[in-house]
């Protein structure tokens, strides 16, 4: 037997074809995204202090008295400021270390660029299949493949809670996490609103999920994560705006 066809859905196009006999079949599968203006890699954009340019987005508002954090703030300062000396400040060149670029590639696959030990020279390439894209009345839905990431983590003998946090999270995982995404002039933005954050943060903020995160986070910044985690619940109450993503340069 012999088979072929193609599959259109959220703008990708799938075109497949195989045969079949009594022992064996093959298959090939060809996808392709519709031309956006994704595609392609992109560095992480350059800190410009003059303009305040930075490769996190991080706004938060909220009408609580505000956010203490050991070492660098220790008086309740309100979640704009804050909000506003991570994104520009303090996270950027954490990131810088760890994640080089992220490119979008035209069979709808996510693939990145990084350190895991954010040691200079040091990159690796994130396998495909991990991660998948697509673009849908102005959103970026990114699509996680759990399967995949499961199956990475048990190669890489990585802790079994890792994987009870995954679960918890498939759901929204499987159907497509809906980010905005503004590109223009070789720039682009693509972030998380309050209104997909904030129930992220409920369960973010749960003790057992927490104290994972804080596990993955260098030793020297611990105290600080502890300290935000500790506050989120009453911080989440009174938020009123929250956007979280990155800005990208095009390689």
């Amino acid at each position: 037997y012999t088979f072929e066809g193609t599959n259109s859905n959220n703008g990708r196009e799938m075109k497949y074809a195989g045969t079949v006999d009594s022992t064996f079949m093959t298959l090939s599968v060809n996808v392709t995204m519709p031309k956006n203006d994704l595609l392609g890699t992109w560095n992480l954009a350059k800190q410009d202090m003059a303009t305040g340019k930075s490769p996190i987005i991080l706004s938060w508002i909220s009408t609580s008295s505000g956010i203490t954090i050991p070492g660098v703030i220790d008086e309740p300062w309100p979640t704009k400021d804050a909000a506003a000396l991570l994104g520009n400040l303090v996270l950027p060149p954490m990131l810088a270390k760890y994640l080089h670029t992220i490119t979008f590639q035209e069979d709808g696959n996510i693939v990145a660029s990084y350190s895991s030990t954010g040691k200079e020279g040091e990159n690796t390439v994130s396998p495909a299949n991990l991660a998948q894209y697509y673009i849908k009345d102005s959103k970026l839905f990114l699509q996680l493949n759990i399967d995949m990431i499961l199956a990475t983590i048990a190669a890489n003998k990585t802790k079994a809670s890792d994987t009870s946090v995954l679960l918890q999270f498939a759901s929204l995982l499987s159907k497509g996490i809906p980010l905005n995404c503004e590109v223009k002039n070789g720039a682009a933005a693509v972030y998380a609103d309050k209104d997909l954050i904030l129930p992220l943060l409920n369960i973010l903020s749960s003790e057992g999920i927490a104290e994972l995160i804080i596990t993955q986070v260098p030793t020297a910044q611990q105290d600080m994560v502890k300290a935000i985690f500790a506050q989120l619940p009453e911080l989440i109450k009174t938020t009123t705006e929250f956007n979280a993503g990155l800005n990208l340069e095009k390689q």
